[in-house]
């Protein structure tokens, strides 16, 4: 997904808060991308969580030196 985007862009999404279990599959789904946990905050008269996701591209494969 990151290679949609430029290196330094900031991605935030909202979704469920920690231990809401309507937010578990969205939550493991979104760590799993590289999202960390940010602010906790109320949408709609929900309480919610703001996931941010700060993109890096990874080097090219010459880059990285060969350990085989």
């Amino acid at each position: 997904m990151a290679e949609c985007f430029e290196d330094g862009e900031v991605i935030h999404v909202v979704t469920f808060w920690e231990g809401d279990q309507k937010g578990t599959a969205a939550r493991c789904c979104y760590h799993s991308c590289g999202f960390v946990d940010d602010e906790e905050l109320v949408a709609f008269d929900y309480p919610c969580q703001r996931m941010v996701l700060r993109v890096e591209q990874a080097k090219s494969d010459k880059d990285f030196k060969d350990l085989s």
